[in-house]
């Protein structure tokens, strides 16, 4: 009977345990992702839908500069009113014409060329909007991941100091210290907690940052592992493909669509066309041809030919500049990385390690009664300040790796939309 009472008792027990189980459980925030960060951010991009109505509406205009002027339909009426026989119903003549400009200088497909050369350029401006919102997120989530990488040593420090005001507190109960070490660690605990409640307070608000590209709300955590574990320089490409580059260039070739534009302009376009004239005098009725061309006598249009290619020519020297601006900045953040992974890699592996030794012996001895609390606690403040700097070092190995992918297009999500337009 007292098995059977227990087990009731058990199950009971497990009934009640599982719901709160399943509610802490639903509380826990999820692990967001940069890959999913990125695809929120990006699905809710109004500056993106921004540029894709732009790329759809320079592909009408290649539509619309494929297609043939229009032909003019002309009406000419003489003699309608006049002397003697000249009026409407005796000496009037009557013509009707069709006209049809005749492009002889290729203009039409120059038109195309250009139109062309305009959605390519509207594809690499959307893709550089692309590319500095997506860079904007992943500084934000590594904002998220490094404030909660310092909050996590917040609360270590909280821990270490808790532990050493439990030794100081048996130690001064048993007369072995003065009040006087009890109350300064309590202090030294105080200040602990207030800076961890301002850690958590900057958790928050770059979580919020974070949600705010998406309209969301900061209910997630970050993954911290990939903040540890920076990827290896040397994956790094060799050859930068800068946006600003390659709007450059895209700038160039519609330069040298317009310089074809304003030189198939040069070659004057005619006009010919049929007239049907009608002589109310003899009530006969007559087809004649017509045919227009303009003299260049005072413009052959060479100006804007030669103003087109002194656009061209800037450009190309914008060129020139900007690929050794790149260059530079390329070559300052790979050198930026580097001293951040050799600062990273000295405190991991000379400085973090004698001063977690340090410390154990130091609480060790501090708890014989070895050493003062003061050391120890110098001891616990130069581990927490490695660690500190560990963290930023990792911010900056980070940082530089963002900006690089921003400037080099290392990343293949960054690489969409690059693609050589029809």
């Amino acid at each position: 009977m007292r098995t059977s009472t227990c087990l009731l008792a058990l199950v009971a027990m497990q009934m009640l345990v599982a719901p709160a189980n399943a509610v802490a459980q639903s509380a826990r925030p999820s692990t967001l992702s940069l890959d999913e960060a990125l695809a929120r951010a990006l699905a809710e991009a109004p500056e993106l839908t921004a540029a894709d109505a732009r790329i759809d509406a320079s592909a009408q205009r290649i539509d619309g500069a494929a297609r043939r002027p229009n032909p003019t339909l002309d009406f000419t009426s003489e003699g309608v009113l006049g002397t003697g026989d000249r009026n409407l119903f005796n000496e009037a003549e009557a013509a009707v014409g069709v006209m049809q400009p005749w492009e002889r200088g290729g203009d039409r497909e120059a038109r195309s060329t250009l139109a062309h050369r305009e959605r390519d350029l509207r594809v690499v401006q959307a893709e550089i909007a692309r590319r500095d919102l997506m860079q904007q997120v992943e500084l934000a989530y590594l904002d998220v991941q490094a404030e909660r990488m310092r909050h996590a040593i917040a609360e270590d420090r909280i821990a270490s100091l808790e532990a050493l005001a439990a030794i100081v507190d048996r130690r001064v109960q048993a007369a072995r210290d003065p009040r006087m070490a009890r109350d300064r660690i309590e202090a030294r605990l105080a200040e602990a907690r207030i800076e961890a409640g301002l850690a958590q307070r900057r958790v928050a608000t770059s979580a919020t940052i974070l949600a705010s590209y998406w309209g969301g709300l900061p209910n997630f955590s970050v993954d911290t592992q990939s903040f540890e574990a920076p990827a290896d320089l040397s994956a790094r490409p060799a050859e930068p493909d800068a946006p600003e580059i390659a709007l450059l260039r895209a700038q160039r070739a519609r330069s040298d669509a317009e310089i074809g534009l304003e030189t198939a302009r040069a070659v004057p376009d005619a006009n010919v066309g049929l007239e049907l004239r009608h002589f109310q005098s003899s009530n006969d009725v007559a087809l004649g041809v017509r045919f227009s061309i303009p003299l260049q006598v005072w413009n052959a249009n060479q100006a804007n030919i030669a103003s087109a290619r002194s656009e061209a020519a800037a450009i190309d020297a914008d060129l020139a500049a900007r690929e050794r601006v790149v260059q530079r900045q390329v070559q300052a953040l790979i050198l930026r990385r580097q001293a951040a992974a050799g600062e990273l890699s000295a405190l991991e592996e000379t400085v973090i390690p004698p001063l977690q030794t340090a410390l154990e012996q130091a609480q060790t001895g501090f708890a014989r009664g070895s050493f003062s609390f003061l050391e120890i606690y110098d001891v616990q403040q130069a581990l927490i300040d490695a660690r500190l700097r560990s963290a930023d070092a990792l911010f900056a190995i980070h940082q530089s790796d963002i900006q690089l992918r921003r400037l080099t297009g290392g990343s293949a999500i960054m690489r969409q939309g690059m693609g050589d337009p029809e």
